[in-house]
C-alpha cells in the first residue's frame, strides 16, 4: 500500500520534496549524454567512420554526428562561442523563471537548437557544481 507523504510518516519537513527524483533522472540523463558522446569521439580518433560507429553504440548515423558535435563542444566550449553563448543565454532565461517553451521562442532558433541549447545549459551548469 502507498503510504508516502501520509501522516503516518511522521514529520515529512527532513524528507526529499517529490521532485526530487526529477532532477537525479535529469542529472543521469545528462551524464549519460556526456558519455555517450565521448566514447564516440574516441570512436571517431581511432579511425572510425561514423556509420562503424552507430553500428557500434546501437544508434543511428545521424545520432552519432549530434554527439560528435557535442564532445567537441565539452572539451572546449570557449572554442564554439557562438554555441556557447546560447547556452549561457538559456541559462539566464531558465534564471528567469520562464517554462521551457518560453525560453525556447526566446531563444529565436530552431527548435533542435534551442533543444541543443538546454543539453548545453545543463552540461555547462554541471561543470559549476
Amino acid at each position: 500500500m502507498f503510504t508516502w507523504g501520509t501522516t503516518r510518516d511522521g514529520d515529512l519537513g527532513g524528507r526529499m520534496p517529490f521532485w526530487y527524483g526529477y532532477f537525479v533522472r535529469e542529472q543521469i540523463r545528462h551524464e549519460r549524454r556526456h558519455n555517450a558522446a565521448a566514447q564516440a569521439l574516441l570512436h571517431k580518433r581511432s579511425g572510425m567512420a561514423r556509420t562503424q560507429i552507430a553500428k557500434t553504440m546501437g544508434r543511428s548515423v545521424e545520432s552519432v554526428k549530434e554527439l560528435l558535435q557535442d564532445a567537441v563542444f565539452y572539451e572546449a566550449p570557449e572554442d564554439h562561442p557562438e554555441r556557447l553563448a546560447l547556452a549561457r543565454r538559456c541559462i539566464t532565461l531558465r534564471n528567469t523563471h520562464l517554462n521551457k517553451e518560453a525560453v525556447m521562442k526566446e531563444l529565436q532558433v530552431t527548435r533542435g537548437k534551442a533543444l541543443r541549447a538546454f543539453r548545453d545549459a545543463a552540461f555547462l551548469e554541471s561543470q559549476r557544481h
